[in-house]
């Protein structure tokens, strides 16, 4: 067993959506080692082996994973976020005890450019603007986390359409003068 328990640090309303919670729990013990091969069980995670984090979305809500805590996200009531918790044990419990017949992914699997994230972005709306800054800051090029970011807030508001046009170009003319390819 990899994973004995948790306790719920925290609980608190969404920033975009007052209607869901977010809820922050502290595990027992180090998950870390688990991280990839549910990254290799999970089509849309998002693995980064530096933090180390992973990330995915749920039917149930959006889950952060990192070596000693849990979050989960978009979930209605603190009773919907224990229940997925409770999953979340019995998953990651189940997956080790099964880690030598699964291959782990030890890497982001097919990363999204910066020109394909704009219209994820920019399609997720107010009401999912933490999965939108959170789809930013994994996605933009390190030097442009901030225009990345900043990109998230502007979307919102009803110049988004003007910005969402010019941003691509600022960030294709930042690449080229550093010489990089994306």
């Amino acid at each position: 067993m990899l994973l004995h328990s948790y306790k719920i640090m925290r609980v608190g309303r969404s920033f975009c959506n007052p209607e869901w919670i977010a809820v922050i729990a502290e595990t027992s013990d180090d998950i870390r080692e688990v991280f990839p091969y549910l990254n290799t069980i999970f089509k849309n995670a998002v693995y980064t082996l530096g933090v180390p984090s992973l990330n995915f979305k749920m039917e149930s809500g959006f889950i952060s994973l990192m070596p000693r805590e849990i979050g989960v996200r978009q979930v209605l009531s603190e009773e919907d976020a224990i229940k997925v918790l409770d999953y979340l044990k019995e998953l990651i419990n189940d997956i080790w005890e099964r880690r030598e017949s699964i291959t782990p992914i030890y890497e982001r699997k097919g990363e999204i450019k910066y020109a394909q994230s704009i219209p994820l972005v920019y399609g997720t709306g107010t009401k999912n603007l933490s999965i939108a800054i959170a789809l930013s800051l994994a996605t933009f090029p390190n030097t442009n986390v901030v225009l990345g970011v900043i990109a998230c807030f502007m979307i919102q508001m009803p110049l988004a359409s003007v910005f969402y046009k010019v941003i691509p170009r600022i960030l294709r003319k930042s690449e080229m003068s550093q010489g990089g390819t994306s």
